[in-house]
């Protein structure tokens, strides 16, 4: 005769399954938790590094653009300016004062972003960034001293060094050579974040 299993087997067996479902689970929720938490951990230092290097380029980008040579008609002073005495010195006022708001709204953007970068991704990320503000210190000086000295000075090499500061018009410029450098120090910073092979 086959064997027939009784009601208590098939209660006993029901239960230990009823017992070992809810383990089972746990030790599912506990894993899937842990590694929960890595991908949570690594997107939110992915992203505060693609913000980071994302605010950097921009800067650069701003930085270039309003040290261009070129100067369009839309960023001269209206015509009826061109009476006054000093109107070259005006006039270059009004356009490096109109290239700079870009600027200095992609720089207050890049630091607004050091907070959470320096606690995400420490002090030494932030002091890789100290050579991008010397470069707005040098250039900042470069175009005061220029104003100062358009249409003032005879020394005219000494204005054409000073011009090559505040203008990207010679190959290499220091000041573009100097920005590349310290944009090359945050993505090395920041690479392991991002997986980039800099």
């Amino acid at each position: 005769m086959p064997y027939q299993p009784t009601t208590s087997t098939l209660d006993t067996v029901k239960d230990v399954v009823l017992i070992a479902i809810p383990i089972a689970t746990f030790f599912l929720a506990l894993f899937t938790i842990d590694k929960w938490k890595k991908e949570y951990k690594a997107k939110v230092y992915f992203d505060c590094s693609f913000k980071f290097l994302k605010s950097a380029y921009t800067l650069r980008d701003q930085f270039m653009s309003m040290r261009s040579p070129l100067t369009y008609a839309g960023e001269m002073l209206p015509r009826a300016a061109e009476n006054e005495d000093n109107y070259e010195r005006e006039n270059l006022i009004y356009c490096l004062n109109n290239r700079y708001k870009p600027f200095q709204e992609a720089l207050n953007n890049f630091y607004s972003v050091f907070p959470e970068v320096e606690v995400l991704l420490g002090k030494e990320v932030i002091k890789v960034c100290w050579d991008i503000n010397l470069v707005v210190s040098k250039y900042n000086d470069a175009v005061n001293e220029y104003i100062q000295l358009v249409g003032v000075t005879n020394n005219f090499e000494h204005l054409a060094s000073i011009s090559q500061k505040v203008y990207n018009n010679t190959t290499p410029n220091k000041l573009k050579d100097e920005i590349d450098a310290a944009i090359l120090k945050i993505e090395t910073a920041v690479s392991k974040h991002l997986n980039l092979k800099v």
